[in-house]
């Protein structure tokens, strides 16, 4: 076996140098700790910290949840006392007012006397006095008057009511009546209508108005209201004619406005197109036929289209 031999003439092993010197490397590795192993300890430390900060956050978090400032709990129990307070002064507020109430309509002092009504022109105080429910002896402030008005509203004749309280007794009603302008056939029926076409009542004996019969064909309710100024119109011009002797009036497709009067049995139409010219026209007509004695012999005059037409009786 061959030796090899150091400059210092002790003859070791090769082999036993190198393996002094590697007990060496790892003795002072082993005691000196690496960068890896110091970074681990770093960030453990790092994480240490968090974890006691974040505990001691949480304990104190939960701390104040647990017990509440002393100004939280006066400022809760002074909130709580004002509502208290509040619902019990409502409550007593209300049961005031309803006890008031009671009292109030149960007072002799308020005891209705007397019912006035006005307004009235075809009904009777009778009949409206008995459609409101009123009775003497009612206390004035117990009365609905809501409940009176819808009441006194059913009878047709009826279109509007206006009722008060008059202290310390009296009930006072104002009403507006529905005023006739037509007869209108409706369902083998005459009704009254008014002057726009609606119907009111039936015609009967008790109130009996005679009025010209209004027929409307299809399509011609549109110029109800220009009827309406037709007869006013009439008036002020000095028309030949009234609603006291026209016997009927019809809208109609083909002559505009057709009146039939009722003492001459002759038939007047206006066109409806620049109808105040037509009904201008009409009259001139009327009075020249007049003059010269033919009036009688015309059955139909025509005021149409700026002419005027005249139909002889055959």
């Amino acid at each position: 076996m061959s030796l090899h031999v150091n400059a210092s003439g002790g003859g070791k092993p090769s082999g036993a140098k190198k393996n002094s010197y590697s007990k060496q490397y790892h003795k002072g590795k082993k005691d000196r700790p690496s960068r890896l192993t110091l970074a681990n300890a770093s960030k453990n430390r790092g994480r240490s910290s968090k974890v006691r900060a974040t505990s001691q956050g949480s304990t104190s978090s939960v701390g104040v949840g647990i017990l509440p400032s002393p100004r939280f709990v006066t400022g809760f129990f002074t909130k709580l006392a004002v509502l208290i307070v509040g619902a019990t002064l409502i409550a007593g507020i209300s049961i005031g007012l309803l006890a008031g109430y009671r009292w109030l309509t149960s007072m002799q002092y308020f005891s209705l006397d007397t019912i006035e009504v006005n307004g009235l022109d075809r009904l009777s105080n009778k009949e409206i006095i008995s459609l409101s429910g009123l009775a003497p002896g009612d206390n004035l402030m117990a009365i609905k008057l809501g409940a009176v008005e819808a009441a006194v509203e059913t009878e047709p004749w009826v279109d509007t009511v206006a009722i008060k309280r008059v202290f310390p007794d009296t009930i006072n009603l104002v009403v507006t009546e529905r005023i006739p302008a037509y007869w209108m056939q409706y369902q083998n029926k005459l009704y009254y209508a008014d002057k726009a076409g609606r119907i009111i009542d039936v015609v009967d004996t008790n109130h009996f108005t005679s009025l010209p019969q209004l027929e409307i064909e299809a399509g011609m309710e549109k110029h109800l209201d220009m009827l309406n100024l037709f007869w006013d119109a009439a008036q002020a011009t000095g028309a030949p004619f009234s609603k006291n002797n026209v016997a009927w009036v019809r809208l109609s497709w083909r002559h505009g406005i057709e009146i039939m009067l009722l003492d001459r049995n002759t038939m007047l139409c206006l066109g409806l197109d620049n109808w105040r010219d037509n009904l201008r026209r009409l009259t001139l007509v009327w009075a020249d036929l007049m003059r010269r004695g033919e009036l009688e012999r015309a059955a139909v005059i025509a005021s149409q289209d700026d002419k005027v037409f005249v139909q002889s009786r055959t």
